[in-house]
């Protein structure tokens, strides 16, 4: 056995020496020397009848319990320990070798309500579902099916199907992480899909509300470098758009298709004070703009303004020619 210090101050303490037994009030040293004074050290090897030598250096600590009996650490001590659950060793746990084993935690009942009660090794026990190492409080193995609505960090409402909570910044600074990984390169891989039927014209597949209209609200990241970004004022920063459109205005030059004269678009924007085919400012004002729409009518607009220029140059080729005779 590895040589050990084990120091106690004792009031009275009772020794056996030579099957003579002495007692001393005060202060005891043990050394491979006849000296005494101060504390009791033990300077030498030290066997302690009764008490079980484990083999791991975590569990050569000693504890003393309330009845005064001197218990080495155990894995349901050290783990109370540093999962704070205790700010002393709690009574009873002297007794728990393996916290994983034995004791093992008991099933509770109570009108409507069963649970998992705690026992002398736990404070709140783990519960497995398909799995007998369970790693968190509540740890399903398979498919899980729930019925009504759900909450995590806080109680579920009637209006929502799932509520999650984040108060206190107990999970740093990721509120929900939602991964998925080896995604092969099979065309119809998605990685979350968000699916609603019967919806009314009211309805949002996606809300998201926020205090602050400087807040990334969405962000895509690629490889680490935001991609794509909505703040909480509706501004969208991206490195690209892509809007399909049809028809594409190329309609403008078929030779069947009647262009407006320069005096009757003059009249129009006279009178409605806007190019044709373009939305007015109140609607605008009022329901926003279609992106892709109203790239299509500009592009109408700069074929239509060509074909007018292509006009005036004829008739200016015409005016030069008689000049010129």
């Amino acid at each position: 056995m590895k040589k050990y210090i084990f120091s106690c101050l004792l009031a009275c303490i009772t020794i056996t020496s030579y099957s003579q037994q002495y007692t001393l009030d005060g202060e005891l040293i043990i050394t491979d020397k006849t000296t005494a004074s101060g504390g009791a050290d033990v300077d030498g090897d030290l066997n302690l009848l009764g008490v079980e030598q484990p083999q791991e250096d975590y569990k050569r600590i000693l504890f003393v319990d309330e009845n005064g009996k001197v218990q080495p650490l155990n894995d349901a001590m050290l783990r109370a320990l540093f999962e704070g659950m205790y700010t002393t060793v709690p009574v009873g746990l002297d007794n728990c070798d393996d916290y994983t084993t034995n004791p093992a935690p008991t099933w509770a009942s109570a009108p409507g309500v069963i649970y998992a009660a705690s026992s002398d090794c736990y404070t709140v026990p783990d519960v497995g579902v398909g799995t007998n190492t369970p790693l968190h409080r509540l740890h399903v193995q398979g498919r899980s099916y729930f019925t009504n609505n759900a909450g995590i960090g806080v109680e579920p409402t009637a209006s929502s199907m799932l509520n999650i909570q984040n108060s206190g910044g107990n999970f740093l600074n990721k509120g929900i992480t939602l991964s998925m990984a080896d995604l092969n390169e099979t065309p119809d891989q998605t990685g979350y899909y968000l699916s609603m039927t019967g919806a009314g014209v009211n309805s949002r597949g996606l809300a998201i509300d926020v205090d602050s209209p400087d807040m990334r609200t969405i962000v895509v990241a690629q490889n680490g470098t935001d991609v794509f970004k909505v703040d909480g004022n509706g501004a969208i920063w991206t490195t690209s758009v892509h809007v399909q459109m049809t028809p594409f205005p190329d309609y403008v030059f078929d030779p069947e298709r009647k262009l407006m004269s320069i005096s009757e678009l003059e009249r129009y924007i006279k009178e409605h004070k806007r190019l044709p085919n373009m939305p007015s400012a109140e609607e605008v004002d009022k329901n926003g703009v279609n992106l892709g729409e109203l790239n299509r009518l500009l592009v109408e607009k700069v074929e239509e303004l060509t074909l007018y220029v292509i006009e005036l140059h004829e008739r200016i080729e015409v005016l030069e020619s008689e000049n010129e005779k």
